[in-house]
């Protein structure tokens, strides 16, 4: 679907048909493909309203398949759009700013009334993370990224997602000598913003390493050092669109 969540009339008599003949729904699926990574937050709020309001407050919500669409536009898809509208789409859905739309849209629905969140999909077509000969796009690095941070699960409090900002993400590990921090600049093509840590669970001077998924990287460490006294890590250099993994941990003692 796309535009603003408006339930159709099919969609209201099936649920007043479950609610008034007492019918179990155990779950709701549905569809989202979406040009902004909010809207997909946006929308699982709007399906749990309407489930509530019919009663079904314990029927879990699954958006079981959702994407980037560029531009809300299918046109690509279509027979008409064979060739380089369709090649230049599918370099957008797989390449720099569908891996900073992958790891937003992740983010967001952390906080989402959502049971489970389903990608289309993980395989060779123009929606997939690999091309035709298997090879991972930046879509594939976009969720291997998103993947790191349960290595820290200890999820630390951070600004919400807000659309047309910077989403963020970050935890702690169990033993509280490793952190975490995931940015997705999505919406613009300026960098990213500096960070500024406090509270580490740590004294001592923190090391850092900068992992960056955008047009010339995969994930790969893209910096490393240690962090001065005022905890502050500039990523302005790293334009979007691009996804950010910063990995923190005390750093090792100088040698005598």
């Amino acid at each position: 679907m796309a535009g603003p969540f408006q339930p159709g009339e099919f969609l209201l008599r099936f649920l007043r048909r479950c609610r008034d003949r007492g019918l179990p729904l155990d779950f709701f699926s549905w569809h989202r493909y979406a040009d902004d990574p909010a809207d997909f937050a946006r929308c699982a709020q709007a399906v749990r309203q309407l489930l509530d309001a019919h009663g079904f407050s314990r029927t879990e919500s699954h958006l079981n398949e959702w994407n980037y669409l560029p531009r809300r536009g299918l046109a690509p898809m279509m027979p008409e759009g064979q060739g380089p509208i369709r090649e230049a789409w599918s370099a957008e859905l797989r390449g720099p700013k569908g891996a900073a739309f992958v790891v937003w849209t992740l983010l967001s629905l952390q906080d989402a009334p959502v049971d489970m969140a389903n990608f289309y999909a993980a395989d060779i077509q123009a929606f997939g993370l690999f091309n035709f000969h298997g090879v991972p796009q930046k879509t594939f690095f976009a969720f291997r990224t998103f993947r790191a941070l349960l290595d820290t699960p200890r999820r630390v409090q951070t600004p919400p997602c807000i659309a047309g900002g910077v989403a963020v993400g970050a935890g702690l590990d169990g033993s509280g000598t490793r952190a975490a921090v995931l940015l997705s600049n999505f919406h613009t093509t300026l960098g990213l913003p500096d960070l500024t840590l406090r509270r580490l669970p740590w004294s001592g001077p923190t090391a850092f390493e900068v992992c960056i998924v955008d047009a010339t990287g995969n994930g790969e460490v893209a910096r490393a050092g240690i962090l001065g006294p005022e905890l502050r890590l500039a990523l302005s250099e790293h334009r979007g669109p691009a996804v950010a993994f910063v990995k923190l941990r005390p750093a090792p003692p100088s040698p005598p």
